[in-house]
Parts: C-alpha cells; sequence; structure tokens
C-alpha cells in the first residue's frame, strides 16, 4: 500500500484503524497479498468505535465499497481470512474471530460468548429484563420489588446502579416517590437507596483502566437493580455479570427503542428482540401502557409515531390541540424559538441559591443531534446567550453566575462524574465575592457541593446538550433542535430517546424532510449476542 493510500485510509477510517491495518497486513505477509484481510480488519476497528461489537462480512464488503477504499466479494474476503494467520474460528489467542459469518475483535467476541453463558445460566431466577417507555412503571415495578425482598428478608443487600451520575441520582429519587405513591414511605428508613454509577460499583481504576470488582472479588449484595439499561455497553455488562455472586439477582430497567450505549454493542436491544420464543422469554417483561403520556395525543402521539417509523403520524400528532407539542419549521439560524426558551431559562439567574437553580434548570434544556455544526450544541448555546444577553443576563465568560455545568468526566478523587449537574454560583467569602461551582451529583443526596473552579474536572455549558448525553435525564420543556439537511447521526432512536425526555412539552426546530429522514433510519448495530441468545 502507498503512502497515498494509508493517508486516505487514516483520514476514512481514522489513526487506529490505520495502524490496526498496517499491523494485520505484516502478519499477512504472502498469505494475504491483496491486503484484504487487513482493510476487513480496519473496517471492523472503525466499526467498533461507531457501536459495533461485529461485522457480517457483507457488511465490510458495502463499507469498503462505499468508502472508495477497495472492491472485493464477501466469497473471496472468506478464502483470505480463513488462511490468515491473525484470525481464528473460534476460542483461542489471535486478534481476529471470524464467526458466524461475521468478523469480530477478539475482546468483543469473548465478551458476548460470556455474556450469554452469564444471562442463560442466569434467566429466569436470577436475571429479569423490564423494558418499557417513559412513565411505563419500571421504577414503581422495582420500588415494589425491593418492597417484596425487605419483607421476605430484612437484611437483604440491595445496590441501585446506573450508567451515568444523573441517571444514578434520579433512580434514587424515583424509587422513594414510588414508594411515597405506594404508601411504603417508611421504607426510606430501612432501606438506602442512593445510586451508584456502574463504574463505582465495580471499583473502577482509570489507572489501569480495569475494575476491582469480579469473579475474584465479587460484590457482596444479594440483588443488583440497573436503571437506564439501554446505556450500557457490552463490556460494562460483561464485566456486571462478572462481578455478581453465584446466587446474586440482576434487574435491568430500560427502554430498548431509546439510542443503545455510545460504546460497542446494544445488550438491551439484543435481548429484548430475541426473547419472544426463547430461553429468555420468561426473564423480560414488556410494559407497554403509559401512565403519564395519552398515546393518542401531543408528546405520547408523537413518541409513539417515531417508534413505529411513522412519519406521517409524527407531523399529524405536532398539531396536536393539547398544547404538549410544538412544530417550528424555522431555519437552524433564526433565533425566534429562542426567546421562548430564555423565557423559561431566566428563572435560573435569579434563584435564592445554588440548589435552587440547579432545581430551575429541570425545567427547560435544548437537545441537539451533534456538538458540531450550525445546529450542534456548541453553536446553539452561544446562541442562547446571545438571546439571554440582549435581555440583560450577564453571560460574558465562562464564570457567570447561573451557567449551566454538565460534568463530563469522572473525578474518583472528587466524588463527580460523567452527567452530574451543576451550576456557577458567586459566594461572599471574607468580604470578597468568589465564584464557585455548585454540583449536584449522585454523591450529594440532593445537596449542592461546591468548588473551586479550577479544581473542577471536565465540564461544558449546558443550556444545550447532545441527544445522547441526555439520555437518563428529564425536562419539563424540551427544544429538539435537527440539523438543516440529513445527517448520518440522525435515526428513529435518536429522535425518540430526544422526545421521551420531556414530561411536559415537546418543540421541534427542523423542517418535516429533515423529521421524515430521522424517522425513516434506525440505528441497529450489528452484534452477534442475539443469535447466541435464541
Amino acid at each position: 500500500m502507498t503512502v497515498e493510500d494509508m493517508a486516505t485510509l487514516r483520514d476514512t477510517l481514522g489513526t487506529v484503524a490505520a495502524r490496526f491495518h498496517a499491523q494485520v497486513a505484516a502478519a499477512g505477509g504472502t498469505q494475504d497479498p491483496s491486503g484484504m484481510v487487513a482493510l476487513a480488519a480496519a473496517t471492523v476497528m472503525q466499526a467498533a468505535a461507531n457501536g459495533h461489537t461485529c461485522l457480517t462480512l457483507d457488511s465490510i464488503v458495502e463499507r469498503v465499497i462505499e468508502l472508495q477504499l477497495g472492491a472485493f466479494s464477501a466469497a473471496d474476503l472468506t478464502a483470505a481470512i480463513e488462511a490468515h494467520p491473525w484470525v481464528e474460528l473460534g476460542d483461542g489467542a489471535m486478534p481476529l474471530v471470524f464467526e458466524h459469518d461475521r468478523l469480530y475483535l477478539r475482546r468483543y467476541r469473548e465478551a458476548e460468548v460470556r455474556l450469554a453463558r452469564a444471562l442463560l445460566a442466569a434467566a429466569p431466577e436470577r436475571f429479569e429484563l423490564v423494558t418499557g417507555g417513559p412513565g411505563t412503571g419500571k421504577t414503581t415495578s422495582a420500588a415494589r420489588l425491593i418492597a417484596d425482598l425487605v419483607a421476605k428478608n430484612p437484611t437483604v443487600r440491595i445496590a441501585l446502579a446506573a450508567p451515568t451520575g444523573k441517571a444514578a441520582t434520579r433512580l434514587g429519587e424515583a424509587i422513594e416517590m414510588a414508594w411515597e405513591r405506594e404508601g411504603l414511605a417508611h421504607l426510606k428508613e430501612k432501606v438506602p437507596v442512593a445510586g451508584r454509577t456502574l463504574h463505582r460499583l465495580l471499583g473502577y481504576s482509570p489507572t489501569t483502566d480495569s475494575f476491582r470488582r469480579g469473579s475474584t472479588d465479587p460484590l457482596e449484595h444479594d440483588v443488583v437493580i440497573v436503571d437506564e439499561a439501554s446505556m450500557v455497553p457490552l463490556l460494562l455488562m460483561d464485566a456486571l455479570f462478572e462481578s455478581l455472586r453465584p446466587s446474586a439477582r440482576l434487574i435491568l430497567l430500560g427502554d430498548h427503542d431509546q439510542l443503545a450505549s455510545v460504546e460497542a454493542g446494544s445488550v438491551l436491544a439484543d435481548i429484548v428482540r430475541v426473547a419472544d420464543g426463547g430461553p429468555l422469554e420468561s426473564a423480560v417483561k414488556r410494559l407497554t401502557k403509559s401512565h403519564r403520556f395519552d398515546e393518542t395525543k401531543g408528546i405520547g402521539a408523537l413518541a409513539r409515531a417515531i417508534r413505529d417509523g411513522d412519519a406521517d403520524a409524527a407531523l399529524s400528532a405536532m398539531h396536536s390541540n393539547d398544547g404538549s407539542v410544538q412544530h417550528v419549521a424555522q431555519p437552524s439560524g433564526d433565533d425566534s424559538w429562542l426567546e421562548e426558551f430564555a423565557t423559561l431559562a431566566e428563572p435560573v439567574f435569579d434563584a435564592e441559591s445554588p440548589e435552587a437553580a440547579i432545581a430551575r434548570l429541570g425545567q427547560v434544556r435544548i437537545l441537539c443531534a451533534t456538538n458540531v455544526g450550525p445546529a450542534g450544541t456548541t453553536a446553539i448555546t452561544v446562541r442562547a446567550e446571545q438571546v439571554l444577553r440582549t435581555r440583560g443576563r450577564n453571560v460574558s465568560g465562562r464564570n457567570y453566575r447561573g451557567r449551566p455545568l454538565l460534568i463530563t468526566r469522572n473525578d474518583y478523587t472528587l466524588d463527580l462524574f460523567n452527567g452530574d449537574v451543576g451550576v456557577v454560583w458567586d459566594t461572599i467569602e471574607d468580604g470578597e465575592r468568589i465564584e464557585r461551582a455548585f454540583v449536584s451529583g449522585q454523591a450529594d443526596a440532593g445537596r449542592a457541593r461546591g468548588f473551586p473552579l479550577p479544581q473542577l474536572p471536565e465540564a461544558v455549558t449546558a443550556w444545550a446538550m447532545s441527544i445522547h448525553k441526555s439520555q437518563g435525564s428529564e425536562f419539563d420543556t424540551v427544544y429538539v433542535v435537527l440539523p438543516d439537511r440529513d445527517t448520518r447521526v440522525l435515526s428513529r432512536e435518536l429522535l425518540y430517546t430526544a422526545v421521551t425526555r420531556a414530561k411536559s412539552k415537546v418543540v421541534l426546530v427542523g423542517s418535516a424532510e429533515t423529521l421524515r429522514s430521522a424517522i425513516g433510519k434506525t440505528a441497529r448495530r450489528e452484534s452477534g449476542l442475539g443469535y447466541r441468545l435464541a
């Protein structure tokens, strides 16, 4: 491969995939003279970064041709794979595995095998999955289950967890509210319901990129309940199962129609997809009736139409007369809709305390499909601040009072986690006005802890956030901003996730054409977990 070809490969698939290509090509030598296996391996590496745990050979051929990196048939690729020394057909130590017409990176194939075995061994006595849309009663089911477990065994050890800090905090709060509704408030004194991130529960070490908890040091809990399980990637789910004691019970709560995890895998969706008629059927419980939304109008009708891929019904739902859905078919450069957003956001600045300001931040949020471009979070945040500035609000610089914060990197020393939210607030210390970051996360039990701004881990201004980052959160009013034209990131699952973050009102900003395109595309990931569970 020429230097120019390598540069093209690097620009197309990324630096990591290009390096892997070089390694596989060198290992293949004369057994892969055309470089087919090396190109296939690089394609699989790049696909893993986009969420796929493997690729079928047909998918590899299609991607290579689409990216104009080469042209060959699946039959030719099969022959080359079977001759390559770095590819094995099952168990082994080589970095690539060819199995069931799928090419894997070894670590993902091994994780799939372990996870499938664990699921089949645990179901249905020690594994249960509850899936359903917003307001269908997933958390209420968990709250009742905990009450039953405590009634049978007052010393039962229960862990609550979620993929992000925000989702973990919400899980504990939601269970306490469910107990209030169910007349079980006395349980709050008996059962600690503080949620934790899965990384914290499993004792993740960023230094070694490994978990302290595992088969040799399992969790002490009898029951582990994980919310927002659609966000849990394959490798993390595998690590979770490895950390359970043989007698422990795992309950997953989630919505399989939402976006899958940022990292590789779509575990929740894979399990639900193959459950009917299979060995996991009795372990999967589907909740379909929403107690929050009427599915015949407003947000409920819009969410159902998007989920079902019915663009006509979605556009019809946006003209609902109940006021819960609004469509602003304006160019992304038109800021008129931001005036309404600013009206809802301004109370943050007038809050009497940082805790009150954080609570008011939960009333409204702008959600974007991407972070970049004219309709991305960065550009939209700038425009939102411009509108707030015209209303007399001081939003200059990065340390203004009321600036909403979203933590984007875990800091285990400070007990701050990806997804925790906060606000910049000024306090008077020794007669001097000091700006500090106040954050309310999973470690704070509803309080807001203050930190010197330089001490804060990576954080972004959160007037607008990506739809991916919004998973596990809810807001009274949500503004969903779509790009002016169709992009690869748009999908039915992305739009459904955005719309279902709203509790009271959704404002969709974007053209009907872009909306139709998004609803017409699914974001299904390639994986071998389904056939291992069928």
